[in-house]
């Protein structure tokens, strides 16, 4: 049986930098130490461009690794076009890859490998008072074999395909 409580401590460095008048970075490590676990390390690198007068491009990419065994890894990509001075079109992507929750039970719920594939589209709205948004992505996401006995979990960890729709609005003061 694991510990009831765990302890975490974490640490995190950023830049932000203006590379030129139409382009951002954003570079961040990070580090963290839980209870019982080996230090995990993770870093992310993010690119925001405005690709021309109506264009805008934004690229993230990213990993983690804890020892032994733990590795996760994905990347977003996203254009959106400015139809006019309050209505966005714009696509998106994300891939995403790990191999799986570390697990040192006797009885082990950890989460086998995964790897997850999302496309959306999506309209945006600003006015003066009020935003707006609607998004749909179809996902699909797949699994390893889980690791031992985990009949239980069996449906938890079966490889499936959803679609995601959104509908947000907001107002402001």
């Amino acid at each position: 049986m694991g510990r009831r409580r765990l302890a975490t401590s974490a640490l995190s460095l950023s830049t932000e930098n203006t590379l030129s008048k139409r382009v951002r970075s954003l570079f961040t490590l990070r580090a963290s130490e839980t209870s019982e676990r080996e230090t995990r390390y993770g870093a992310e690198f993010a690119l925001n461009a405005a690709l021309g007068e109506r264009w805008i491009g934004r690229a993230q990419v990213g990993g983690t690794k804890e020892n032994p065994q733990f590795d996760a890894h994905y990347a977003n990509l996203a254009l959106e076009y400015s139809v006019n001075e309050t209505v966005s079109l714009y696509v998106d992507g994300r891939y995403y890859r790990d191999t799986g929750e570390i697990e040192n039970s006797l009885f082990t719920a950890a989460a086998p490998g995964a790897t997850s594939r999302k496309v959306g589209f999506g309209l945006k709205w600003v006015g003066d008072e009020w935003s707006g948004r609607a998004y749909i992505a179809p996902i699909n996401a797949s699994y390893e074999p889980p690791l031992g006995n985990v009949d239980f979990f069996q449906n938890l960890y079966a490889d499936r395909d959803w679609t995601v729709f959104q509908l947000a609005f907001s107002r402001g003061y």
